[in-house]
């Protein structure tokens, strides 16, 4: 596996933060019966654009969040960890132009009593 020291010296980062989604998540049976918000941060690491690039050039933001989307929305997970993998292995799959991904997902109504409970990842493209 290569690591991001290998690779040029600068990336350039696309982020979309804080995607509210509904999601059937958790493993208690009462979380699996009704969806509840979870708030998916993205950064997604590319290799430098020039000055003058065109979309093809770059991610398409909108395309990453629409498939974030559809995958959250299609399926129920027991943890978030379950989860923010799945999405990783979706969105290198899916785009190829993405060397490195970090991902924080937090769920709100995890915890009584605080602001959410989240996990943070960050991979690198096999």
């Amino acid at each position: 596996m290569t690591s991001l020291k290998n690779k040029p010296s600068s990336f350039d980062r696309i982020t979309i933060s804080r995607l509210k989604l509904e999601a059937l998540i958790g493993i208690y049976s009462h979380e699996q019966q009704f969806r509840q918000p979870v708030y998916i941060t993205l950064n997604l690491y590319i290799k430098p654009l020039l000055p003058q690039s065109r979309l093809e050039d770059s991610v398409d933001y909108f395309n990453v969040s629409e498939s974030v989307k559809q995958l959250v929305q299609s399926k129920s997970f027991d943890l978030i960890e379950n989860m923010s993998f799945e999405i990783l292995t979706l969105l290198f799959n899916q785009f190829s132009l993405i060397e490195a991904i970090e991902i924080y997902i937090e769920k709100p109504q995890a915890i009584h009593n605080a602001d959410f409970a989240g996990i943070s990842l960050f991979r690198e493209r096999a």
